[in-house]
């Protein structure tokens, strides 16, 4: 294969090991490409903290291990790609606010991405927290009838050496 290309953060989900970038890497001819989009470090934090906080603060337990994603700097994921052969040739981080549609966009967003937060919290006490979650961001990431998703992404290219 000459270029494999990803914009989604679903197979970034816990890419911890290097088994996955090695994975790619083997894919690839010499000299071939890997070009990937997804969620950087900061991604959703203002977000993600303040459910957490709130399943805290409604007395749920919440380990470190519970959260599912895995949002490096640039250095911490060109490591990996170095680590298993690649020359990274480009990476970037940056801001990209998004627009969650209307005054249910933000709850719309945690029942499709982060619903798995509340496993084992009853739907009364998980309603509750969303509530609260909104009430609280509502000042900093609701603007003009919309909220905004503070997503910070990293594009990163590298090349198999």
């Amino acid at each position: 294969m000459d270029t494999i290309k990803s914009t989604n953060d679903s197979w970034n989900v816990k890419l911890y090991d290097n088994k996955h970038s090695f994975g790619i890497y083997q894919c690839l001819k010499k000299r071939g490409r890997f070009v990937a989009e997804f969620g950087g470090k900061g991604n959703v934090q203002t977000i993600t903290d303040e459910i957490i906080d709130q399943i805290k603060v409604a007395g749920f337990d919440f380990k470190k291990e519970q959260f599912p994603w895995f949002y490096p700097s640039i250095a911490e994921y060109s490591t990996l790609m170095e680590d298993v052969g690649f020359r990274v040739t480009f990476a970037q981080h940056y801001d990209r606010p998004t627009k969650l549609d209307g005054d249910d966009g933000l709850k719309n967003w945690i029942a499709m991405f982060g619903n798995h937060l509340f496993n084992g919290i009853p739907e009364k006490a998980k309603n509750e927290i969303v509530a609260k979650v909104e009430s609280n961001l509502k000042e900093t990431l609701y603007k003009d009838g919309n909220w905004i998703a503070d997503y910070k992404r990293i594009r990163v290219i590298g090349v198999k050496e």
